[in-house]
């Protein structure tokens, strides 16, 4: 399915982790059809300026004269709050019925669904052969941890044939929530209170970035 989420007007988008080693240099890496498939690039990770080893990456930039490729993706973080949705599908028949079902749920930390919306609707296809979507929304509290929304369409029955009732693909998208709880319950043990003790580590961390919640760090 070709479609687009706005979230609050915002495009929904993944977000890049950069590499945390140096980028010494690049190949573009071509699939069966001549398009670039990725990078395979020389790498140095002691800071050495000497070659490691050989990356593959999807995402490669040198425009800054400098190469930069992203190691991974994350999914947004959206805060609590009521957010606006809107979906564009597009690159369907032109002025046909579609069946529309959208379905949004959030979890909290227990795996516990906290939240559930769903819409099923008919609607039909511009003259672009687009159709779009703006009922929908998605609320998240600080108890939200994770979410999902999730959308299936089909050519209704009354398209033409043979477009009726055939499946135009489905698209999911995934985010985080705030995952933070008020909680007011303690334990005793032997008088003394009940407390989780964290392992930190120091040596080696060059650097640290926080990315949609998440910590990401640079190690020598």
């Amino acid at each position: 399915m070709n479609s687009t989420l706005y979230v609050d007007g915002a495009e929904y988008e993944m977000v890049g982790i950069p590499f945390w080693g140096d980028i010494l240099d690049c190949n573009e890496v071509p699939d069966p059809d001549g398009n670039v498939e990725g990078y395979e690039c020389s790498v140095d990770m002691d800071g050495d300026d000497m070659e490691d080893d050989y990356w593959f990456f999807v995402d490669c930039d040198d425009s800054t004269g400098i190469w930069e490729c992203v190691w991974t993706y994350v999914v947004p973080m959206y805060d609590e709050g009521n957010h606006s949705l809107t979906v564009d599908v597009f690159d369907l028949e032109t002025e046909v019925d579609v069946n529309l079902h959208v379905n949004i749920w959030t979890y909290d930390d227990m795996g516990g669904n906290n939240g559930y919306w769903y819409f099923d609707g008919t609607m039909n296809t511009t003259t672009a052969g687009e159709i779009s979507f703006s009922d929908a929304y998605v609320i998240t509290d600080n108890s939200t941890c994770h979410g999902q929304i999730s959308i299936y369409g089909d050519y209704d029955e009354s398209a033409p044939s043979p477009l009726n009732g055939t499946s135009i693909g489905s698209m999911e998208w995934m985010f985080h929530g705030p995952c933070e709880y008020d909680g007011h319950l303690e334990l005793e043990y032997d008088g003394m209170l009940w407390e989780q003790v964290g392992i930190t580590q120091s040596e080696g961390i060059d650097d640290c970035e926080d990315f949609e919640g998440e910590w990401y760090c640079g190690m020598d």
